[in-house]
């Protein structure tokens, strides 16, 4: 029988999460953060300025190198104040030592530690199950339950005495419905789910799931419904980030929430009075594995709103999305936009 383990809620906020233990702070401190993968779709790193925990931060423009082993191998590419982009042509590679140089206009200079990159990890398979939840109760005090659709990741776990991997997964989707003029295709970004990581502590050889996903049926499950599962092998340090951010969540509150810490990483500042400098650069390989799911794959009943007595009613301030409206009215232009993996 699988192992199946509950998934970890983080949201990467550059400063918004602290040391576990920790004391309100004042102080204006850096903040340095970003993922440099082999894939196009993760390839920036963000640099901006907060004065005191909680406050929106400030951009800072500035300069960045990535090196390979110690020499130069890229020249970031500032695409505007605070958010440096690597260049499409430059990819880590697996057993290579990478570190970033970050210097801002005003002099001050920061490196990230070295990183070794991890050999890539693969998703054996993905899989989805139905679970009713209990969702709230009515003004009556009535139970309200929901049903939810369940992604889990299955993976092979190594012998105890073979190099033990480190997993984190990121997950964006894409859902389809027939209008009634065309076939609109919408995107749900990997801001929308949170981070999933799984380690070697307290698991066992062999098969094991985890969830990295969930989200109540409805709507976007109308017509076809696709799950792309991005598995990043991180090493122990970046794990260990990710880790302490899950305590932190635990013991203060939710990552959602504004909380009065940054939680340092693996950057410093290279001859600065910075008291504080914050986040994490991660190097990593990426695998990629889709789920497609079709509306006949899930034998319940979703509430199609064109059934309804009026056609997408409105009920509150906005416009409000339904299957029978055109989705250039609704979702603009980029709708009509098939993604290159749909079938």
């Amino acid at each position: 029988m699988m192992k199946r383990y509950g998934w970890i809620w983080l949201l990467l906020l550059t400063a918004c999460v602290s040391e576990i233990d920790y004391e309100p702070q004042t102080d204006t401190y850096t903040a340095i953060s970003g993922v440099i993968t082999n894939s196009v779709g993760e390839r920036s790193i963000f640099v901006q300025q907060y004065q005191g925990f909680g406050l929106k931060g400030i951009p800072l423009a500035a300069t960045g190198r990535v090196y390979k082993n110690g020499s130069e191998a890229t020249e970031l590419i500032p695409i505007r104040p605070g958010e440096l982009a690597v260049p499409l042509t430059f990819a880590v590679e697996e057993g290579a030592s990478y570190h970033l140089e970050i210097s801002l206009d005003n002099g001050r200079q920061y490196k990230s530690l070295p990183v070794l990159v991890p050999p890539r990890l693969q998703t054996d398979s993905l899989t989805f199950e139905l679970e009713e939840r209990l969702d709230g109760y009515s003004q009556a005090g009535a139970p309200i339950f929901v049903w939810y659709v369940d992604v889990y990741a299955h993976v092979t776990l190594p012998e105890k005495d073979a190099p033990q991997p480190y997993f984190k997964w990121q997950v964006d989707e894409s859902w389809s419905f027939v209008s009634s003029l065309r076939t609109c295709y919408i995107p749900i970004g990997v801001e929308e789910n949170p981070v999933t990581i799984l380690g070697p502590e307290g698991l066992q050889p062999g098969k094991a799931s985890v969830r990295i996903a969930t989200r109540a049926l409805g709507k976007e499950f109308l017509d076809v419904h696709y799950y792309n599962a991005y598995l990043h092998a991180i090493d122990e340090k970046t794990y260990d980030f990710y880790r302490k951010a899950r305590q932190l969540s635990s013991e203060v509150g939710s990552l959602y929430d504004q909380v009065p810490g940054p939680l340092q990483g693996n950057v410093y500042s290279v001859g600065s009075t910075d008291k504080f400098v914050v986040g994490n650069v991660e190097f990593s390989l990426v695998d990629t594995l889709r789920l497609r799911i079709e509306r006949q794959d899930i034998d319940l009943r979703i509430y199609n709103q064109c059934g309804a007595a009026i056609p997408c009613p409105i009920t509150g301030p906005g416009p409000r999305a339904c299957a029978c409206n055109d989705c250039v009215s609704v979702y603009g232009f980029n709708s009509q936009v098939k993604p290159w993996y749909w079938d």
